[in-house]
């Protein structure tokens, strides 16, 4: 008879490494900032508020937010419609691409036809009886890199909630994206823009990488507890990779203050610059986690009767390894990595 702990635990040899996310590094660490994020938007919906700005510096894992919220906001609110959109540096503003980019973030399958009017039509009848079928009364649509966006993009937000409104639709609009938000909301208040901020820009948060010893200790335990691979077994990452190690009581999160000194040093030598801001998402962060685990699980795992000391003596070494990878990486090496969700 099978057990639920052996249905929870397949053999681990029949699970493909090679497609294991910490290799191919299609997956996302929810972060004690992404909690308190959902949180804050949580409230924002609760209390009314149509909009908002979520803004940080380049690199600090804005976009890999923005998927995690919408994918959270449905937890909170069942049948809640929630999409996404990618904001686009445009040349000069156009009416009908705005609709026909608005209409494919909704999904709509004639998003490239007609006119600006037929298109802001189409959106406005879709969206509605989208809406009517969810039995939901309001929409969300995130918006990324929503920096891009010019003054004449907003006014044409504006036309589609009212036109929402006018059928009781409340559209949810949430800007993610670079500092240039909070400049650009002050110069539409400069400019007595307030039919745009008291829409789409009531509020703001501010996106933040890793900034204190706790909060990395929070983003390790996430490799040793939540994130799993397959994602209904119990094989988080650190129990795939280091079996033996894990069931002796071992956790990557016993060595946070190991971690922390790491990139304290790595600030100081110049390749990160300014305060202590870890972005997890970077090349920076992804380099050093999957060099540990590859290189663990390459030579401990050869000898399952390694001692917890051997195996801190290990990481010591690869620590010493990834310092001097980080150390010769390029400015820009941390860009295109695709991402994924890891329950």
């Amino acid at each position: 008879m099978i057990t639920k702990e052996e249905l929870r635990l397949p053999i681990r040899s029949s699970i493909e490494s090679d497609r294991h996310p910490l290799l191919t590094r299609r997956y996302t660490l929810i972060t004690p900032m992404m909690e308190s994020l959902i949180s804050e938007i949580v409230q924002w919906i609760k209390n009314g508020v149509t909009g908002g700005i979520i803004e940080g510096d380049p690199r600090l894992g804005k976009t890999k937010c923005r998927r995690f919220v919408g994918l959270a906001l449905p937890r909170h609110f069942p049948r809640l419609p929630v999409y996404s959109m990618i904001g686009r540096l445009y040349a000069h503003p156009s009416e009908r691409v705005f609709f026909g980019d608005l209409l494919k973030a909704f999904r709509h399958s004639m998003y490239s036809e007609g006119s600006a009017a037929q298109r802001r039509d189409r959106l406005i009848e879709g969206v509605g009886g989208m809406v009517q079928s969810s039995g939901q009364e309001k929409v969300v649509l995130l918006i990324d890199q929503a920096h891009r966006l010019q003054e004449m993009h907003y006014d044409w937000l504006v036309d589609f909630h009212d036109e929402l409104s006018e059928r009781g639709i409340e559209l949810f609009v949430f800007l993610f994206g670079q500092r240039e938000l909070t400049s650009i909301r002050d110069e539409l208040r400069r400019a007595g823009k307030t039919q745009i901020i008291g829409r789409f820009m009531v509020d703001r948060l501010e996106y933040h990488g890793i900034r204190s010893l706790s909060e990395m200790k929070a983003c390790l335990t996430c490799y040793d507890d939540h994130a799993r691979f397959p994602e209904d077994t119990d094989w988080t990452f650190t129990r795939y990779f280091l079996p033996e190690a894990f069931a002796k009581g071992w956790r990557l999160s016993q060595h946070v203050a190991a971690f922390w000194k790491a990139f304290e040093d790595v600030r100081q030598h110049g390749v990160m610059r300014g305060p202590m801001e870890i972005p997890m998402q970077t090349r920076l962060a992804r380099s050093w986690t999957a060099l540990r685990y590859e290189l663990s699980s390459q030579r401990a795992l050869d000898n399952a009767a390694r001692t917890i000391a051997e195996h801190e003596r290990l990481l010591a070494e690869i620590d010493a390894l990834a310092r001097r990878l980080d150390s010769a990486m390029p400015a820009d090496a941390a860009q295109n990595v695709p991402p994924a969700q890891v329950a």
